[in-house]
């Protein structure tokens, strides 16, 4: 069920809330406690739907009390995750109730996920992280039988932090449709924030009629251990990867190239495969605007998603140098892979037909170093307009958007975790607005 909960705290905003609740909610919850009026006769003649009462009940009668002696016994903490979720649960359920409930405070992904672990062990757990990193356990609650899921009508009438609205849950991660058969899917990074992917695999999942969700998930170096554990026992059939772990995870794979980067995970059949889709869908992007055989292709940065890149505009018969901030570095990437490499200054000597900007800096080169003849590439979907694409724009450069190679990286995981037909039939889903009408895209 999808709870609102009802904050006021005026009499006035209640009965704005309880209104607007209504047209989207299962249940309510009026959060008495935070009210500042006792008077609840004229909130009783509105109320259309089962409501909970956390706090004084002023003489209504509520389909659930959550409370101390009510059907919902809590247990709340507003500093952290402890460890020993197990024992608290047991703990409760010595206190005969309809449902218990457990909410604490996430500082990592990590206790978002053993929140769901939990869950799944125990349905009818009513299970929450609180915080930006506990949001995965108020999109994934119906996956693993979570009872009730609490959301706000907009950020400002929140009960709790981290609470996402019901609009965002109902849109973005079609929440009606979640259930125990729903697939998992996710990307990992550190950071995460600025990814657009939980937008656009939703919305192709949905065009494409899968009982499937994605979510993001900011996960730290240290934590990839326990991450791939917990993503074992949840039941994650894909990944998306981001910085900084394309080589990270690799102790964690059974199998993969290791002369690509990987920026997709596939868990099958008991085994753990790591596949890149950045080379292709980067290549593919720019063969849109010409063969890419022959040509000269400069990469800017070293890291996993440039890896990739070379690679496949190798295959493809590019000439390719990878230049980098820390001259080792794109040294020893180039030995590995057996194209040049050098310090970013080398590019003001080249002829490039191409330039492709890997790293996360906004502009990491002089702009005089670019002739204005160049093809550029941006691989970083947001902004639109980066700093290096307005740069090269100015100079008279033809510009390719990193929204583009997403596009192409996306379909390919797709491919990949078994979820289309061909790259163009699952293309054909993948509409553009849907993605560049998104924040950064305006």
């Amino acid at each position: 069920m999808l709870c609102i909960p009802i904050v006021g705290p005026t009499l006035d905003l209640a009965l704005e809330q309880i209104l607007e609740a209504q047209a989207c909610a299962d249940i309510l919850e009026l959060r008495t406690d935070l009210f500042t009026f006792s008077e609840l006769e004229l909130l009783r003649s509105c109320l259309k739907l089962p409501y909970i009462v956390k706090g004084p009940t002023h003489g209504l009668s509520p389909t659930f009390v959550d409370g101390e002696g009510g059907e919902i016994l809590s247990y709340h903490n507003f500093s952290h995750t402890p460890e020993n979720l197990e024992e608290i649960l047991q703990e409760m359920q010595k206190t005969p109730a309809t449902y218990y409930k457990i909410a604490t405070m996430a500082h990592s992904t990590l206790d978002s996920l053993r929140m769901l672990a939990l869950m799944k062990a125990h349905p009818n757990l009513i299970g929450v992280c609180m915080g930006k990193k506990g949001e995965i356990t108020r999109i994934l609650g119906p996956v693993f039988g979570c009872p009730i899921t609490y959301a706000s009508l907009n950020p400002d009438w929140q009960s709790a932090p981290g609470q996402l609205t019901a609009r965002e849950l109902c849109e973005t991660y079609r929440f009606r449709t979640l259930n125990s058969s729903t697939a998992l899917y996710g990307l990992i990074g550190d950071p995460v924030d600025f990814s657009i992917s939980h937008q656009s695999h939703n919305a192709l999942l949905g065009r494409l009629g899968h009982n499937a969700v994605y979510v993001k998930m900011e996960i730290k170096k240290e934590e990839l251990p326990e991450f791939f554990r917990l993503a074992k026992l949840l039941g994650f059939r894909g990944l998306s990867v981001t910085m900084p772990h394309k080589e990270q995870l690799l102790p964690f794979l059974n199998e993969y190239n290791p002369l690509e980067a990987i920026n997709t995970v596939h868990f099958y059949e008991g085994q753990v495969l790591g596949y890149n889709t950045d080379g292709k869908g980067a290549l593919d992007a720019l063969e849109e605007r010409g063969f890419v055989q022959g040509k000269s292709l400069v990469i800017l940065g070293a890291g996993g998603a440039a890896k990739a890149i070379a690679y496949e505009a190798k295959k493809r018969g590019t000439s390719v140098s990878i230049l980098n901030r820390t001259e080792a570095r794109a040294l020893q990437l180039a030995k590995e892979l057996e194209v040049k490499g050098g310090p970013l200054s080398l590019l003001q000597e080249m002829q490039a037909d191409i330039v492709i900007n890997a790293t996360p800096v906004g502009m990491p080169i002089d702009p005089a170093w670019l002739r204005g003849t160049e093809l550029a590439m941006e691989i970083k979907t947001v902004p639109k307009e980066t700093t290096f694409l307005k740069e090269a724009q100015k100079r008279g450069c033809a510009c390719v958007f990193g929204y583009e190679m997403f596009i192409n990286q996306a379909v390919g995981q797709f491919v990949i975790w078994g979820l289309g037909g061909s790259v163009a039939e699952i293309k054909k889903e993948i509409a553009l607005p849907d993605i560049e009408s998104r924040r950064g895209f305006d």
